[in-house]
Protein backbone atom coordinates (compact mmCIF):
# COMPACT_ATOMS: atom_id res chain seq x y z
CA UNK A 1 0.00 0.00 0.00
CA UNK A 2 3.15 2.08 0.78
CA UNK A 3 4.70 1.26 -2.65
CA UNK A 4 0.91 2.27 -4.37
CA UNK A 5 0.57 5.55 -2.35
CA UNK A 6 4.36 6.76 -3.28
CA UNK A 7 3.74 5.90 -6.83
CA UNK A 8 0.27 7.94 -6.83
CA UNK A 9 2.13 10.89 -5.36
CA UNK A 10 4.87 10.90 -7.97
CA UNK A 11 2.68 10.84 -11.03
CA UNK A 12 0.58 13.58 -9.72
CA UNK A 13 3.54 15.96 -8.81
CA UNK A 14 4.52 14.74 -12.28
CA UNK A 15 1.28 15.78 -14.11
CA UNK A 16 1.46 18.92 -12.21
CA UNK A 17 4.92 19.78 -13.54
CA UNK A 18 3.74 18.94 -17.10
CA UNK A 19 0.74 21.37 -16.39
CA UNK A 20 2.65 23.69 -15.01
CA UNK A 21 5.36 23.56 -17.91
CA UNK A 22 2.40 23.66 -20.33
CA UNK A 23 0.41 26.71 -18.46
CA UNK A 24 4.29 28.30 -19.12
CA UNK A 25 4.72 27.96 -22.10
CA UNK A 26 1.02 29.30 -23.14
CA UNK A 27 1.81 31.94 -21.27
CA UNK A 28 5.09 32.16 -22.92
CA UNK A 29 3.61 32.08 -26.61
CA UNK A 30 0.94 34.59 -25.77
CA UNK A 31 3.66 36.48 -24.49
CA UNK A 32 5.06 36.63 -27.82
CA UNK A 33 2.04 36.73 -29.60
CA UNK A 34 0.98 40.09 -28.24
CA UNK A 35 4.66 41.52 -28.70
CA UNK A 36 3.24 41.52 -32.54
CA UNK A 37 -0.56 41.43 -31.69
CA UNK A 38 -2.37 44.33 -29.79
CA UNK A 39 -4.14 43.11 -26.03
CA UNK A 40 -7.83 42.37 -26.50
CA UNK A 41 -9.78 45.60 -26.24
CA UNK A 42 -7.42 48.03 -27.51
CA UNK A 43 -8.74 51.08 -29.48
CA UNK A 44 -6.78 53.43 -31.72
CA UNK A 45 -8.32 56.50 -32.79
CA UNK A 46 -11.54 54.44 -31.62
CA UNK A 47 -11.01 51.69 -33.99
CA UNK A 48 -10.86 47.94 -32.35
CA UNK A 49 -7.53 46.58 -32.76
CA UNK A 50 -7.98 43.53 -30.51
CA UNK A 51 -5.49 40.92 -31.91
CA UNK A 52 -4.46 42.77 -34.62
CA UNK A 53 -0.44 43.22 -35.77
CA UNK A 54 0.77 46.41 -36.63
CA UNK A 55 0.24 46.17 -39.97
CA UNK A 56 -3.41 45.16 -39.80
CA UNK A 57 -3.69 48.36 -38.08
CA UNK A 58 -1.87 50.07 -40.44
CA UNK A 59 -3.97 49.14 -42.90
CA UNK A 60 -7.12 49.82 -40.97
CA UNK A 61 -6.33 53.13 -40.86
CA UNK A 62 -5.67 53.31 -44.57
CA UNK A 63 -8.90 52.80 -44.92
CA UNK A 64 -10.28 54.60 -42.93
CA UNK A 65 -8.93 57.62 -43.76
CA UNK A 66 -9.62 56.41 -47.68
CA UNK A 67 -13.40 56.67 -46.21
CA UNK A 68 -12.94 59.67 -44.81
CA UNK A 69 -15.45 62.79 -45.60
CA UNK A 70 -15.98 66.39 -44.25
CA UNK A 71 -19.34 67.53 -43.65
CA UNK A 72 -19.95 70.83 -43.89
CA UNK A 73 -22.85 72.53 -42.22
CA UNK A 74 -23.91 75.80 -43.88
CA UNK A 75 -26.68 78.47 -43.46
CA UNK A 76 -30.09 77.09 -43.45
CA UNK A 77 -29.48 73.90 -42.47
CA UNK A 78 -27.49 72.72 -45.87
CA UNK A 79 -24.66 70.46 -46.06
CA UNK A 80 -22.08 69.80 -48.32
CA UNK A 81 -19.30 67.59 -48.28
CA UNK A 82 -15.33 67.33 -49.05
CA UNK A 83 -14.32 63.56 -49.60
CA UNK A 84 -10.59 61.84 -49.11
CA UNK A 85 -10.36 61.18 -52.64
CA UNK A 86 -11.34 65.00 -53.87
CA UNK A 87 -8.10 66.14 -52.02
CA UNK A 88 -5.89 63.24 -52.60
CA UNK A 89 -5.75 62.45 -48.73
CA UNK A 90 -3.16 59.74 -47.66
CA UNK A 91 -1.64 58.36 -44.74
CA UNK A 92 2.10 58.58 -43.83
CA UNK A 93 3.80 56.05 -41.94
CA UNK A 94 5.43 58.07 -39.19
CA UNK A 95 5.82 54.81 -36.88
CA UNK A 96 3.12 56.01 -34.10
CA UNK A 97 1.30 52.42 -34.02
CA UNK A 98 4.73 50.54 -33.32
CA UNK A 99 5.48 53.00 -30.88
CA UNK A 100 2.22 52.32 -29.44
CA UNK A 101 3.06 48.52 -29.80
CA UNK A 102 6.92 48.84 -28.69
CA UNK A 103 4.70 50.64 -25.43
CA UNK A 104 2.79 47.82 -25.10
CA UNK A 105 4.26 45.00 -22.28
CA UNK A 106 3.57 41.11 -23.46
CA UNK A 107 4.42 39.93 -20.78
CA UNK A 108 1.69 41.86 -18.88
CA UNK A 109 -0.89 40.27 -21.21
CA UNK A 110 -3.43 38.49 -19.02
CA UNK A 111 -3.94 41.59 -17.33
CA UNK A 112 -5.38 42.82 -20.76
CA UNK A 113 -8.57 40.69 -20.34
CA UNK A 114 -11.69 41.99 -18.60
CA UNK A 115 -10.41 45.74 -19.20
CA UNK A 116 -9.97 47.77 -22.29
CA UNK A 117 -6.97 49.90 -22.88
CA UNK A 118 -7.96 53.17 -25.65
CA UNK A 119 -5.32 54.70 -27.73
CA UNK A 120 -5.54 58.47 -29.18
CA UNK A 121 -3.30 59.49 -31.87
CA UNK A 122 -3.45 62.03 -34.71
CA UNK A 123 -2.87 60.36 -37.94
CA UNK A 124 0.28 61.54 -39.80
CA UNK A 125 -1.59 62.28 -43.42
CA UNK A 126 -1.29 64.41 -46.34
CA UNK A 127 -3.35 66.12 -48.75
CA UNK A 128 -2.73 67.69 -52.30
CA UNK A 129 -2.33 71.16 -50.70
CA UNK A 130 -2.06 73.56 -54.03
CA UNK A 131 -5.55 71.56 -55.15
CA UNK A 132 -7.08 72.83 -52.09
CA UNK A 133 -8.70 75.85 -53.60
CA UNK A 134 -9.96 74.43 -56.88
CA UNK A 135 -11.70 71.84 -54.38
CA UNK A 136 -13.36 74.45 -52.05
CA UNK A 137 -14.29 76.73 -54.73
CA UNK A 138 -16.30 73.75 -56.42
CA UNK A 139 -18.65 73.50 -52.90
CA UNK A 140 -22.19 74.80 -54.14
CA UNK A 141 -21.90 77.44 -51.54
CA UNK A 142 -18.94 79.11 -53.51
CA UNK A 143 -21.19 79.37 -56.91
CA UNK A 144 -22.05 82.68 -57.86
CA UNK A 145 -25.06 81.77 -59.38
CA UNK A 146 -25.84 80.59 -55.13
CA UNK A 147 -24.42 83.94 -53.37
CA UNK A 148 -26.62 86.29 -52.82
CA UNK A 149 -24.34 89.34 -51.44
CA UNK A 150 -24.46 91.42 -48.40
CA UNK A 151 -26.23 94.67 -48.27
CA UNK A 152 -25.47 97.18 -45.77
CA UNK A 153 -28.66 99.21 -45.05
CA UNK A 154 -29.00 102.40 -46.72
CA UNK A 155 -30.66 106.01 -46.90
CA UNK A 156 -33.15 105.95 -49.93
CA UNK A 157 -33.97 109.26 -51.55
CA UNK A 158 -37.48 109.31 -53.20
CA UNK A 159 -39.51 112.30 -54.60
CA UNK A 160 -40.37 114.00 -51.37
CA UNK A 161 -38.23 112.06 -49.05
CA UNK A 162 -36.08 109.40 -47.57
CA UNK A 163 -36.38 105.80 -46.33
CA UNK A 164 -33.77 103.35 -44.69
CA UNK A 165 -33.58 100.24 -46.93
CA UNK A 166 -32.81 97.54 -44.58
CA UNK A 167 -29.74 95.13 -44.51
CA UNK A 168 -29.56 92.25 -46.78
CA UNK A 169 -27.58 89.37 -44.74
CA UNK A 170 -26.69 87.45 -47.53
CA UNK A 171 -25.06 84.04 -47.33
CA UNK A 172 -21.66 85.47 -48.44
CA UNK A 173 -18.70 83.70 -47.14
CA UNK A 174 -15.33 84.77 -45.64
CA UNK A 175 -13.21 82.70 -48.30
CA UNK A 176 -9.96 82.54 -46.26
CA UNK A 177 -11.89 82.06 -43.06
CA UNK A 178 -13.70 79.02 -44.15
CA UNK A 179 -10.22 77.73 -46.22
CA UNK A 180 -8.60 77.98 -42.54
CA UNK A 181 -11.48 76.19 -40.67
CA UNK A 182 -11.62 73.30 -44.20
CA UNK A 183 -8.32 72.96 -43.70
CA UNK A 184 -7.57 72.86 -39.65
CA UNK A 185 -10.46 70.45 -39.97
CA UNK A 186 -8.54 67.70 -42.98
CA UNK A 187 -4.99 68.39 -40.79
CA UNK A 188 -7.02 67.25 -37.45
CA UNK A 189 -9.26 64.38 -38.46
CA UNK A 190 -12.61 66.00 -38.03
CA UNK A 191 -15.34 64.66 -39.96
CA UNK A 192 -17.87 67.49 -39.00
CA UNK A 193 -17.54 71.72 -39.26
CA UNK A 194 -19.89 74.17 -39.04
CA UNK A 195 -19.51 77.65 -41.16
CA UNK A 196 -22.44 79.04 -39.30
CA UNK A 197 -21.15 78.25 -35.97
CA UNK A 198 -17.63 79.23 -36.50
CA UNK A 199 -19.02 82.81 -37.94
CA UNK A 200 -17.83 82.41 -42.01
CA UNK A 201 -20.30 84.93 -43.09
CA UNK A 202 -20.14 88.08 -44.29
CA UNK A 203 -22.09 90.29 -42.39
CA UNK A 204 -23.27 93.92 -42.87
CA UNK A 205 -21.49 96.82 -41.32
CA UNK A 206 -24.46 99.00 -41.08
CA UNK A 207 -28.23 97.95 -39.77
CA UNK A 208 -31.50 99.62 -40.18
CA UNK A 209 -31.03 100.41 -36.65
CA UNK A 210 -28.37 102.52 -36.93
CA UNK A 211 -28.54 105.24 -34.38
CA UNK A 212 -26.38 107.89 -37.24
CA UNK A 213 -28.68 106.64 -39.99
CA UNK A 214 -31.44 107.17 -38.38
CA UNK A 215 -30.49 110.38 -37.37
CA UNK A 216 -29.70 110.87 -41.07
CA UNK A 217 -32.97 109.89 -42.18
CA UNK A 218 -35.03 112.57 -39.69
CA UNK A 219 -33.18 115.34 -40.84
CA UNK A 220 -33.23 114.90 -44.09
CA UNK A 221 -36.87 114.31 -44.49
CA UNK A 222 -37.17 117.77 -42.03
CA UNK A 223 -35.40 119.14 -45.13
CA UNK A 224 -37.23 117.11 -48.16
CA UNK A 225 -40.48 118.26 -46.15
CA UNK A 226 -39.21 122.48 -46.35
CA UNK A 227 -42.08 124.20 -48.19
CA UNK A 228 -41.71 128.09 -48.60
CA UNK A 229 -44.06 129.48 -51.12
CA UNK A 230 -44.31 133.22 -51.89
CA UNK A 231 -47.72 134.83 -53.12
CA UNK A 232 -47.23 137.56 -56.08
CA UNK A 233 -51.08 138.56 -55.82
CA UNK A 234 -53.25 137.73 -58.47
CA UNK A 235 -53.56 133.98 -57.54
CA UNK A 236 -49.55 133.87 -58.56
CA UNK A 237 -47.40 131.61 -56.34
CA UNK A 238 -44.17 129.79 -56.32
CA UNK A 239 -43.25 126.82 -54.25
CA UNK A 240 -39.64 126.39 -53.45
CA UNK A 241 -39.86 122.98 -52.24
CA UNK A 242 -37.40 119.81 -51.72
CA UNK A 243 -37.11 119.45 -55.74
CA UNK A 244 -35.47 122.61 -56.21
CA UNK A 245 -33.81 122.97 -52.87
CA UNK A 246 -32.03 119.89 -53.40
CA UNK A 247 -30.04 120.99 -56.29
CA UNK A 248 -28.59 123.44 -54.35
CA UNK A 249 -26.75 121.26 -51.70
CA UNK A 250 -23.41 119.91 -52.47
CA UNK A 251 -22.85 115.89 -52.48
CA UNK A 252 -19.71 114.35 -51.59
CA UNK A 253 -17.69 111.59 -53.16
CA UNK A 254 -20.18 109.04 -51.86
CA UNK A 255 -23.77 110.61 -52.83
CA UNK A 256 -24.06 112.15 -49.27
CA UNK A 257 -25.72 115.91 -48.84
CA UNK A 258 -22.77 117.70 -47.19
CA UNK A 259 -22.97 119.79 -43.99
CA UNK A 260 -20.99 122.87 -42.83
CA UNK A 261 -19.48 123.68 -40.18
CA UNK A 262 -22.66 124.70 -38.46
CA UNK A 263 -23.91 121.04 -38.59
CA UNK A 264 -26.69 122.34 -41.40
CA UNK A 265 -26.90 121.46 -44.72
CA UNK A 266 -24.39 123.41 -46.64
CA UNK A 267 -27.27 125.32 -48.68
CA UNK A 268 -25.38 127.16 -51.60
CA UNK A 269 -26.45 130.83 -51.10
CA UNK A 270 -25.75 132.07 -54.72
CA UNK A 271 -27.80 129.72 -56.21
CA UNK A 272 -30.76 130.68 -53.73
CA UNK A 273 -29.73 134.59 -54.70
CA UNK A 274 -30.01 133.47 -58.89
CA UNK A 275 -33.50 132.22 -57.57
CA UNK A 276 -34.93 134.62 -56.56
CA UNK A 277 -33.74 136.43 -59.36
CA UNK A 278 -35.31 134.47 -61.92
CA UNK A 279 -38.44 134.96 -60.07
CA UNK A 280 -38.26 138.90 -60.34
CA UNK A 281 -37.38 138.00 -63.62
CA UNK A 282 -40.40 136.58 -64.22
CA UNK A 283 -42.58 139.19 -61.52
CA UNK A 284 -40.94 142.30 -62.13
CA UNK A 285 -42.94 144.86 -64.16
CA UNK A 286 -41.27 148.12 -62.74
CA UNK A 287 -39.84 149.87 -65.77
CA UNK A 288 -40.21 147.13 -68.45
CA UNK A 289 -42.79 147.86 -71.32
CA UNK A 290 -46.17 146.83 -71.04
CA UNK A 291 -49.38 146.78 -73.56
CA UNK A 292 -51.74 149.51 -72.53
CA UNK A 293 -55.62 149.22 -73.46
CA UNK A 294 -56.46 152.67 -74.21
CA UNK A 295 -60.03 154.23 -73.71
CA UNK A 296 -60.68 154.27 -77.61
CA UNK A 297 -60.46 150.50 -77.03
CA UNK A 298 -56.90 150.76 -79.22
CA UNK A 299 -53.55 149.38 -77.72
CA UNK A 300 -49.91 150.80 -77.23
CA UNK A 301 -46.76 149.79 -76.06
CA UNK A 302 -45.49 151.62 -72.98
CA UNK A 303 -42.37 151.62 -73.37
CA UNK A 304 -41.23 153.82 -70.07
CA UNK A 305 -42.06 154.88 -67.00
CA UNK A 306 -41.01 154.54 -63.19
CA UNK A 307 -44.07 152.53 -61.87
CA UNK A 308 -44.91 148.52 -61.06
CA UNK A 309 -43.75 146.01 -58.97
CA UNK A 310 -40.14 145.06 -57.92
CA UNK A 311 -38.70 142.20 -55.93
CA UNK A 312 -36.62 142.95 -52.88
CA UNK A 313 -34.10 140.35 -53.90
CA UNK A 314 -31.64 140.78 -50.86
CA UNK A 315 -34.35 140.49 -48.42
CA UNK A 316 -36.27 137.59 -50.03
CA UNK A 317 -32.74 135.50 -50.67
CA UNK A 318 -32.20 136.08 -46.77
CA UNK A 319 -35.54 134.82 -45.99
CA UNK A 320 -35.52 131.79 -48.26
CA UNK A 321 -32.15 130.91 -47.40
CA UNK A 322 -33.42 130.86 -43.12
CA UNK A 323 -36.47 129.43 -43.79
CA UNK A 324 -34.52 126.79 -45.58
CA UNK A 325 -31.93 126.27 -42.59
CA UNK A 326 -34.83 126.30 -40.77
CA UNK A 327 -37.03 123.98 -42.28
CA UNK A 328 -39.75 126.19 -42.98
CA UNK A 329 -43.11 125.08 -44.03
CA UNK A 330 -45.04 128.36 -44.84
CA UNK A 331 -47.01 130.92 -46.89
CA UNK A 332 -45.55 134.43 -47.54
CA UNK A 333 -46.64 137.57 -49.59
CA UNK A 334 -43.12 138.56 -52.01
CA UNK A 335 -41.46 141.69 -50.53
CA UNK A 336 -41.39 144.50 -53.03
CA UNK A 337 -38.52 147.69 -53.10
CA UNK A 338 -40.95 148.82 -55.27
CA UNK A 339 -45.06 148.54 -55.30
CA UNK A 340 -47.92 149.27 -57.44
CA UNK A 341 -51.46 149.51 -56.26
CA UNK A 342 -52.28 146.37 -57.99
CA UNK A 343 -51.73 143.27 -59.22
CA UNK A 344 -54.59 143.33 -62.17
CA UNK A 345 -54.56 145.68 -64.96
CA UNK A 346 -50.99 146.02 -65.87
CA UNK A 347 -50.39 146.38 -61.83
CA UNK A 348 -52.81 149.82 -62.51
CA UNK A 349 -56.44 148.16 -60.65
CA UNK A 350 -59.77 150.14 -61.09
CA UNK A 351 -58.40 153.57 -60.09
CA UNK A 352 -55.92 155.32 -62.65
CA UNK A 353 -55.56 158.64 -64.52
CA UNK A 354 -55.30 158.06 -68.44
CA UNK A 355 -54.16 161.00 -70.86
CA UNK A 356 -53.67 160.86 -74.64
CA UNK A 357 -50.91 163.79 -76.03
CA UNK A 358 -52.15 162.81 -79.35
CA UNK A 359 -55.95 163.33 -79.01
CA UNK A 360 -55.23 166.09 -76.33
CA UNK A 361 -57.36 164.49 -73.83
CA UNK A 362 -57.93 162.68 -70.02
CA UNK A 363 -59.56 160.11 -68.30
CA UNK A 364 -59.59 159.85 -64.49
CA UNK A 365 -61.36 155.76 -63.65
CA UNK A 366 -62.54 155.21 -60.12
CA UNK A 367 -63.11 151.85 -58.99
CA UNK A 368 -63.87 150.74 -63.11
CA UNK A 369 -66.19 153.83 -63.42
CA UNK A 370 -64.53 156.99 -65.89
CA UNK A 371 -65.35 159.83 -63.40
CA UNK A 372 -63.59 162.56 -65.03
CA UNK A 373 -63.46 162.99 -69.48
CA UNK A 374 -61.83 165.89 -70.31
CA UNK A 375 -60.10 167.89 -72.83
CA UNK A 376 -56.46 168.87 -71.70
CA UNK A 377 -53.48 170.76 -73.45
CA UNK A 378 -49.70 168.98 -73.06
CA UNK A 379 -46.38 170.55 -73.73
CA UNK A 380 -45.70 173.33 -76.18
CA UNK A 381 -44.30 170.80 -79.06
CA UNK A 382 -42.84 173.71 -81.22
CA UNK A 383 -40.42 174.79 -78.67
CA UNK A 384 -39.65 171.66 -77.24
CA UNK A 385 -41.59 171.36 -74.26
CA UNK A 386 -43.42 168.13 -74.81
CA UNK A 387 -45.16 166.43 -71.92
CA UNK A 388 -43.01 163.27 -71.07
CA UNK A 389 -44.50 159.86 -70.39
CA UNK A 390 -45.02 160.14 -66.65
CA UNK A 391 -43.88 162.54 -63.89
CA UNK A 392 -45.46 165.26 -64.71
CA UNK A 393 -48.06 167.42 -63.06
CA UNK A 394 -51.83 167.59 -63.70
CA UNK A 395 -53.39 171.38 -63.05
CA UNK A 396 -55.47 174.08 -64.00
CA UNK A 397 -54.16 177.38 -65.63
CA UNK A 398 -57.29 180.27 -65.02
CA UNK A 399 -55.32 182.26 -68.28
CA UNK A 400 -55.94 179.04 -70.60
CA UNK A 401 -60.01 179.28 -71.71
CA UNK A 402 -59.61 176.48 -74.51
CA UNK A 403 -58.59 173.01 -73.89
CA UNK A 404 -57.64 170.15 -76.57
CA UNK A 405 -57.62 170.52 -80.36
CA UNK A 406 -54.42 171.43 -81.68
CA UNK A 407 -53.42 173.97 -79.22
CA UNK A 408 -50.73 172.40 -77.60
CA UNK A 409 -48.29 172.26 -80.41
CA UNK A 410 -47.82 176.14 -80.60
CA UNK A 411 -49.38 177.05 -77.45
CA UNK A 412 -48.85 174.24 -75.26
CA UNK A 413 -48.20 174.64 -71.66
CA UNK A 414 -44.14 173.69 -70.44
CA UNK A 415 -44.69 170.42 -70.14
CA UNK A 416 -47.53 169.76 -67.32
CA UNK A 417 -50.78 169.33 -68.12
CA UNK A 418 -53.40 172.38 -67.93
CA UNK A 419 -56.45 170.64 -67.25
CA UNK A 420 -60.17 172.66 -66.51
CA UNK A 421 -60.52 173.68 -62.66
CA UNK A 422 -63.83 171.58 -62.52
CA UNK A 423 -62.21 168.34 -63.88
CA UNK A 424 -58.59 169.33 -61.95
CA UNK A 425 -61.29 170.01 -58.88
CA UNK A 426 -63.15 166.04 -59.07
CA UNK A 427 -59.56 164.65 -59.72
CA UNK A 428 -58.29 165.91 -56.70
CA UNK A 429 -61.12 165.17 -54.34
CA UNK A 430 -61.39 161.35 -55.75
CA UNK A 431 -57.65 160.28 -55.78
CA UNK A 432 -54.75 159.95 -53.91
CA UNK A 433 -50.97 160.15 -54.06
CA UNK A 434 -49.66 156.89 -55.37
CA UNK A 435 -52.32 156.57 -58.17
CA UNK A 436 -50.92 155.54 -61.76
CA UNK A 437 -51.04 157.88 -64.47
CA UNK A 438 -50.30 156.59 -67.82
CA UNK A 439 -49.64 159.27 -70.78
CA UNK A 440 -48.59 158.07 -73.85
Amino acid sequence: MKKKMKLRKKIAIVFLIFLLLCAGGVYVYAAYYFSQHFYNGSRVNGMDCSYKTVAQVKSEIVNEINKYTLTITEMDDKTETITAGQIKLEYIDDNKVDQLMEAQQPVLWITSFGSSKNFEMAANTSYNESGIDKVIKKLDCFNSDNIISLQNAYLKENETNFEIIPEVMGNELDYEKAKTLIVDAIAKGKTEISFVDEDCYLKPTTYQDNEELIAKRDSLNQLAATAITYNFGNDRTEEINWSIIKTWIPKDENGDYIKNESDQYAVDSNLVKECIAGLADKYDTYGKPREFKTFYGSTVTLTKGSYGWQLAQGEMSEHLLNGILNNAIETKDASYSKTANSHSNNDLGSTYIEISIQNQRMWCYKDGEVIVDTPVVTGNTSKGWDTPSGGVGIHDLPSRTEFGSEIYKTGGSHGCVNTPFDAVEKIYNNVKVGTPVVVY
